[in-house]
C-alpha cells in the first residue's frame, strides 16, 4: 500500500487526545477515595416491570441480559450453585424453571407451559450436594425435585397453595411453607416417585397462619415468617418452636448467615430490615430487644439476599427502583441503580475458588 501522509497524520493526533482522555479519566491512584471496581462479582436481578433477568457487576455496571425478550414474564426467585456459579430461576408466569451458568447462558428449562411440570411456581431450593433443585409448585399444590436435566425425580401432593421451600444442609429434607394449610412442614428429600404429605412427612409446625417464607439452618432446622400473624419463629429440626418474635408488619423474605450467626428479616410493611440472632430462643412481643441490628435503608424489601463470604447483605427494594447493599452491621454501602422493580436478587463471587 502507498503512504497516506495526511491520513497518518490525523490518526496520530487522534491518538495522542485518546491517550490524554484515557490518563485524565484514569482515577485509580491511590487517592483515599476510590473504590475498585468489582468485575468478579455477579450480580444477579429480576427485575419484574420490564420482564427480565440481568446481570450487573459489583458497582452497577451492566454485564447482560439473560436470554432474549420475551424469556421471562415474571422471574421471582433465584438459587444461586456456590460451587460454579450456576444460578436457577424461577419464573412464575411462564410457568419455568431455567438453570444458567455463571455467565448466564440457559443451559436448561423445564418443558413449555402446556407441559405443566411446574405451574405457578413461586419457590426454588438448591441442594449443595447433589446439584437438584426443589420447586414450590403453588398452582398444582405440590413440591416437585428436579434434576439438572429437569428431568422430575419426586413429586410431593397434598399440599395447598405451598409458597416456599428450603432444603436443609445436613440431609438434603426440605422445609416446605404450606400456606393454604396454614403449616411449615419438613418433607423427606430423598423420596421418589409421586408420593402423598402423609408419607413423606418428616416434621410439622402448625403455629403460623399462612406461612410466607421459610429458610433453613445450618442444624436442620428452620426460620418461618408469616405475614397473617406478622411474626417470625425459629424451629427445631422436629418442628418444635425454639424462638418467636412479633412485631413485624409484612415480612417478606428471610436470609440465613449461619457463619456470622444471624438471621435477616425483610419487612416490606415497615420498610426495614432485621437482623436476629440465629441462637435466638423463647417468645418476644417485639424484635427491638433481640435484634442485632435494624436498618431502614429499604422502604420495599421485596428479596434479601446474604453473600456467603463476606457477610454483605443484597436487598431487592421495588420502590426504590435498586439493589441496595448493607454491610455485616446494616450499614447502607451502596445502591445498584438503574432498575425499574427489582422483585428478587442474588450474588456470586467468581474469585476465592470454592466456598
Amino acid at each position: 500500500y502507498k503512504e497516506k501522509p495526511m491520513i497518518n497524520k490525523i490518526f496520530l493526533i487522534l491518538g495522542i487526545v485518546a491517550a490524554l482522555v484515557m490518563v485524565a479519566c484514569d482515577d485509580s491512584g491511590d487517592d483515599g477515595n476510590h473504590t475498585p471496581p468489582h468485575p468478579e462479582t455477579s450480580v444477579w436481578v429480576a427485575d419484574q416491570p420490564d420482564k427480565e433477568v440481568v446481570i450487573v457487576d459489583g458497582e452497577g455496571n451492566f454485564v447482560r441480559t439473560v436470554g432474549e425478550s420475551g424469556t421471562f414474564s415474571k422471574p421471582n426467585a433465584f438459587e444461586v450453585k456456590e460451587d460454579n456459579g450456576e444460578v436457577w430461576v424461577c419464573d412464575y408466569y411462564t410457568n419455568r424453571i431455567r438453570r444458567c451458568d455463571a455467565d448466564g447462558n440457559i443451559i436448561a428449562s423445564t418443558p413449555p407451559m402446556s407441559s405443566h411440570v411446574v405451574l405457578r411456581a413461586t419457590g426454588i431450593s438448591l441442594n449443595a450436594t447433589t446439584g437438584e433443585c426443589w420447586v414450590s409448585d403453588r398452582g398444582n399444590n405440590r413440591v416437585v425435585r428436579l434434576k439438572p436435566d429437569m428431568s422430575v425425580v419426586a413429586v410431593v401432593t397434598g399440599l395447598s397453595y405451598p409458597r416456599s421451600v428450603s432444603v436443609t444442609a445436613d440431609r438434603g429434607d426440605v422445609w416446605v411453607a404450606d400456606e393454604g394449610n396454614d403449616a411449615v412442614v419438613r418433607v423427606i428429600g430423598s423420596i421418589q416417585g409421586e408420593v402423598t404429605i402423609g408419607s413423606a412427612e418428616a416434621a410439622r409446625y402448625d403455629g403460623l397462619a399462612k406461612p410466607w417464607v421459610v429458610k433453613s439452618e445450618a442444624t436442620g432446622g428452620a426460620w418461618a415468617a408469616s405475614q397473617e400473624d406478622g411474626k417470625v419463629v425459629r424451629l427445631s429440626p422436629t418442628g418444635q418452636e425454639l424462638a418467636s418474635v412479633g412485631g413485624f408488619e409484612k415480612p417478606t423474605d428471610i436470609a440465613v448467615h449461619n457463619d456470622a450467626g444471624y438471621v435477616v428479616v425483610a419487612d416490606a410493611g415497615l420498610g426495614a430490615l432485621v437482623a436476629l440472632p440465629c441462637s435466638l430462643t423463647g417468645s418476644h412481643a417485639g424484635y427491638d430487644a433481640v435484634a442485632i441490628f435494624t436498618s431502614e435503608a429499604a422502604a420495599d424489601p421485596e428479596d434479601v439476599f446474604v453473600e456467603p463470604a463476606t457477610g454483605d447483605i443484597y436487598v431487592a427494594d421495588m420502590s426504590a427502583d435498586a439493589i441496595i447493599v448493607l454491610d455485616t452491621t446494616g450499614k447502607e454501602v451502596s445502591r445498584l441503580k438503574g432498575f425499574s422493580g427489582p422483585a428478587a436478587v442474588a450474588v456470586w463471587k467468581k474469585t476465592g475458588g470454592e466456598r
